[in-house]
């Protein structure tokens, strides 16, 4: 039985649709993986200049001594952070970084360009909750 030639004119155009489709998401998450690459890379520098910094003083004698605990193998700076450390010098650079966050908060919700894209960001997230329900 012939096919109509409307119909496989219609499958054919799907088929590349979805083949542009596919390569799109393949080339999205590829993206997304050297975003991700490059991220860490940096975060490394940044706890690496950071360390250096914490060793040589440079960020106050209470970081100079905890980073000196972390290089010990005395503590982590997870457990510094967390609370699960309770030295003085790891709870006076708790309150320290608690103090400067609620200021870098504050700080932020009167920046207009991240109340902007903290906006967009929040109706990209709603947006995608409505189209997958």
């Amino acid at each position: 039985m012939p096919q109509d030639p409307r119909l496989a004119a219609a499958a054919a155009q799907a088929r590349e649709q979805s083949a542009a489709a596919v390569s799109s998401l393949r080339s999205m998450a590829a993206e997304i993986r050297r975003e991700q690459a490059a991220f860490r890379r940096e975060r490394r520098q940044r706890a690496t200049d950071r360390a250096e910094q914490a060793r040589g003083g440079e960020l106050g004698p209470d970081m100079q001594q905890v980073q000196r605990r972390v290089d010990a193998g005395a503590t982590t700076w997870d457990d510094v952070l967390q609370g699960r450390d309770e030295h003085p010098s790891a709870a006076r650079v708790r309150e320290t970084v608690q103090r400067n966050l609620t200021t870098l908060g504050e700080q932020l919700r009167v920046d207009p360009e991240f109340v902007e894209a903290d906006e967009a960001a929040q109706e990209t997230e709603e947006r995608i909750r409505r189209e997958s329900r």
